[in-house]
């Protein structure tokens, strides 16, 4: 089966029956099982443990609360719409594609940062609005970062991109009743209400505009 010997098949599932026992004791399994040193990570019943572990990330949510100052949901994304339509497009060009240190994004390639992981997000919410069923897969913003088109776009297209993306978002979370957006989301490292998903948003517009401001906007000089 799957390749594997018969002594090794039940090797595997020996470990399994041990490992799903304490799913959650990532530190000590790694200790018990030696799983750096032990060649089982192409194995089926490896795989299989891995993909039902629940990791929970509470500073995750703290951030995003934090960022957002206890804002209410639909407000959050209203002052976060305001926000985009305060940009100063002369100053943002003023900065090109410069950035403050080799290898960190252009301004352009974090707004479209924002535009993808807003959509990504979306769908995340959707799927548990919905209960479909299916478990959100995570992905690698630094790959998706290193094969955008950010920087041929002008910045102007970029913000009416994200302006629209974030009406779209508005929509769709004021379209969900109470149940559906205190719908609990468990998913690899997280775990919280669907309406958090909204704010994690809002969280990550704030964290990424600061970082402009802050780090950018002195690139542009005057």
């Amino acid at each position: 089966m799957f390749g594997y010997s018969s002594e090794q098949f039940f090797y595997c599932y020996f470990l399994y029956v041990i490992y799903a026992s304490v799913l959650e004791c990532n530190q000590l399994l790694n200790s018990l099982l030696l799983l750096d040193h032990i060649h089982l990570f192409n194995n089926p019943f490896y795989l299989l443990m891995k993909n039902q572990e629940v990791k929970k990330n509470p500073e995750f949510l703290k951030n995003v609360l934090e960022l957002n100052g206890d804002t209410e949901l639909i407000r959050a994304l209203e002052l976060s719409l305001n926000a985009i339509n305060e940009l100063d497009l002369d100053q943002l060009n003023r900065i090109g594609l410069n950035v403050y240190q080799r290898g960190k994004w252009t301004v352009n390639q974090i707004l479209q940062h924002l535009i993808d992981w807003e959509r990504i997000w979306c769908y995340r919410a959707i799927l548990f609005a919905r209960a479909e069923g299916s478990i959100p897969d995570a992905h690698d913003q630094e790959i998706m970062g290193k094969n955008s088109n950010a920087n041929d776009l002008s910045v102007l297209q970029l913000v009416n991109e994200l302006r629209a993306v974030r009406y779209a978002t508005m929509a769709l979370f004021e379209s969900f009743d109470e149940k559906i957006r205190k719908t609990n989301c468990v998913f690899f490292e997280y775990e919280m209400p669907l309406y958090t998903i909204g704010l994690t948003i809002t969280a990550h517009q704030i964290h990424h505009f600061n970082i402009i401001q802050e780090r950018y906007v002195p690139l542009g000089g005057v």
